[in-house]
């Protein structure tokens, strides 16, 4: 781990906002395809030269021109180029979605058609085979981020995107029920106002009771000093906020600052989501999770000094 100038490496939440990809999506591709090839800061943070995102870009063009990853990896630059040359990189609302996995592809497919109970069931029996965990990582996360670039080039519509946040929300309700009743560190998890998106912090609740937490969620868009007042009434250790892609990353940072000066300096503040301005945030109490990876080690460090 070592330090790098700012010109030649780029954060996560740089590479997600420059490529489209989700930091769950660009983890699976490494697993799978060995590519990106990430370093890591001094503080343990995933960082990604500048060659390695200029590549990405190229893929993800070729990607959304229908290639598949797997085929076009390990390609040579230039091979890369010349196939940009010739490929009809338009991305049309019937245009299949490709660089993920066939599940997810699936499953996007299920609720273009609409068929509700085809993306139910998928969900349950890809849940019951991979196990939650893998499950949330390899399959709901990844599923999320396809679903709202389907929405984006319009293959599907509001009504759907809405019928199938109602959906995974209820499969991963299961996992934490079945996670059973915990004694970890205790969570508050939200939204606060003008963030109607939560599919993030119910990903990040069934992660948190997977690991032994207990979580109190308060639903959407909760006003800054109710969060503060149910740490006080709960005895919280941890708040956790979650914001989309669709948030300004400036109102995101000043309600991160205003909520951190709210609550007492003995709660901590997780953030975590798709708004680009999350990988600026820094200050004492805050924690940016820019995966949902990460947050098992979390509860774990947090399990490991309750104990001490």
């Amino acid at each position: 781990m070592e330090d790098y100038a700012p010109a030649t490496v780029l954060s996560l939440s740089d590479v997600v906002a420059m490529t489209g990809m989700g930091g769950d999506l660009l983890r699976a591709w490494e697993r799978r395809y060995g590519f990106p090839n990430p370093l890591r800061d001094r503080q343990g943070r995933r960082v990604y030269p500048v060659t390695q995102v200029d590549r990405l870009q190229l893929l993800c063009q070729l990607v959304n021109a229908g290639h598949r990853p797997s085929r076009i990896a390990a390609l040579p630059q230039p091979q890369l180029k010349a196939l940009i040359q010739t490929s009809p990189l338009a991305v049309t609302a019937g245009s299949p979605l490709v660089g993920y996995s066939d599940i997810v592809e699936q499953l996007v497919e299920a609720l273009a058609r609409n068929d509700l109970d085809a993306l139910a069931q998928g969900l349950r029996r890809d849940l019951a085979y991979r196990g939650a965990r893998s499950f949330i990582l390899e399959t709901a996360a990844p599923l999320t981020t396809a679903v709202g670039f389907a929405w984006q080039v319009g293959r599907i519509s509001v009504h759907q995107e809405h019928a199938f946040s109602q959906i995974l929300q209820h499969v991963l309700r299961t996992v934490v029920l079945n996670a059973g009743s915990a004694a970890g560190p205790k969570f508050i998890l939200t939204t606060t106002p003008g963030e109607a998106h939560g599919l993030g912090i119910a990903m990040a609740e069934a992660m948190i009771a997977l690991e032994g937490g207990c979580c109190l969620s308060l639903g959407l868009q909760t006003p800054l000093e109710e969060i503060a007042a149910a740490t006080v009434a709960h005895q919280v250790d941890v708040v956790g906020l979650s914001f989309s892609a669709f948030h300004a990353p400036r109102r995101a940072a000043r309600t991160i600052e205003t909520l951190r000066n709210l609550l007492a300096p003995t709660v901590r503040l997780w953030v975590g989501g798709g708004c680009v301005g999350l990988g600026h945030i820094t200050g004492a109490g805050v924690e940016r999770f820019a995966s949902l990876a990460t947050i098992g080690e979390a509860v774990g460090g947090l399990q490991t000094r309750r104990a001490a």
